[in-house]
């Protein structure tokens, strides 16, 4: 595990042109939770150095903190946690461990400045992936949800994309990945962290 995105799994958000950190306000529409997404997005990349980087190890409850690459020899879970300039949590990306090395997903949980989450997006690299009236079942795929919230927590829109390993969209081929990758989506910060042990 690395606190960097698997390359075949992230497609780099444009960057929002913008000086000043503008999390002190909550968005509602979908435009602008869209934006806000992506400004997010932005910000993980360019500040990956910065995350906060826990692990979930075998048989124990508490998290581990990975400083400095300092890994621990067997990994369950990772959680790579983006902060404001203001030390609030704005994105948790969560990263169960693959022992196959057949697949690699990735949870994130986006936070409003109340600690509401006004999104989540799952993202699923895979082989095996079985297309209706292809034979080739070894190909790898990237399947992509992403789900925006209202303040209430009510959903306001979902999308869904799949993508080949060149980047194609064939989600109108109705492709399916046999790797199990259903996921919990928490209304709040506090809710998440209580769930998953996160104290920071």
């Amino acid at each position: 595990m690395r606190i960097i995105y698997i390359a075949f799994l992230i497609g780099i958000a444009a960057a929002c042109s913008t000086k000043k950190d503008s999390t002190s306000k909550v968005f509602s529409s979908r435009e602008e939770l869209y934006k806000r997404k992506i400004f997010i997005d932005t910000l993980f990349q360019r500040n990956l150095k910065q995350l906060t980087v826990l692990v979930k190890v075998p048989n124990q409850d508490t998290l581990i903190e990975v400083i400095h690459e300092k890994w621990p020899n067997e990994i369950e879970v990772t959680f790579n946690i983006l902060k404001n300039t203001s030390g609030k949590i704005i994105r948790i990306s969560e990263y169960p461990f693959s022992e196959s090395g057949d697949w690699e997903i990735v949870y994130s949980h986006y936070f409003d400045d109340n600690g509401n989450t006004f999104a989540f997006e799952k993202q699923v690299g895979a082989f095996n992936t079985i297309c209706p009236g292809e034979d080739d079942f070894d190909k790898f795929t990237i399947e992509k949800v992403t789900k925006l919230y209202s303040l209430d927590h009510a959903m306001i829109d979902s999308t869904y994309k799949m993508m080949d390993e060149k980047n194609v969209d064939i989600t109108s081929k109705k492709c399916e990945q046999e790797v199990i990758s259903n996921n919990s989506v928490f209304k709040t910060l506090k809710e998440y962290s209580t769930i998953k042990k996160i104290n920071i």
